[in-house]
């Protein structure tokens, strides 16, 4: 095992059948359908400053909208040196939601006033990560 190997307990995943069987889950997940989303975005790191000050006046009707199209237990979360943010939030139809916030136009003018924040040319685009642990 490599010294970046990191092991929480119990046996670590020796034989390719094992790491294929999770490599099948993650594939087969249904991230649209879930209960939880999370997803990734990538932030100019020359802009870091900027982009969380930004985030300490959400704008009031962003909020609400947000909250009116199903989405709660929203939080970001940033790596600073890479500007990775991992986003995660909760709804009881995660695909209705996001189709929700998109016909917003609240949203639509937050996201042309963020979109100076993200790397190009996709990091403003939410990479949607498939759920395989969790823990209830």
């Amino acid at each position: 095992m490599a010294n970046s190997d990191v092991v929480f307990g119990g046996d670590w995943m020796e034989s390719q059948s094992e790491a294929q069987g999770l490599a099948e889950t993650v594939a087969d997940s249904a991230p649209d359908t879930a209960a939880r989303c999370c997803f990734l975005l990538h932030v100019r790191t020359d802009r870091l400053d900027a982009y969380l000050e930004a985030h300490e006046h959400v704008w009031p009707e962003m909020q609400r909208a947000l909250s009116d199209a199903g989405w709660r237990n929203y939080s970001l979360f940033l790596q600073k040196p890479t500007g990775m943010v991992v986003g995660y939030f909760e709804a009881d139809d995660v695909e209705l939601a996001q189709q929700a916030i998109a016909k917003t136009e609240t949203n639509a003018s937050w996201q042309r006033s963020m979109s100076q924040f993200f790397a190009a040319p996709d990091g403003g685009t939410n990479e949607v990560l498939p759920q395989y642990f969790h823990l209830a």
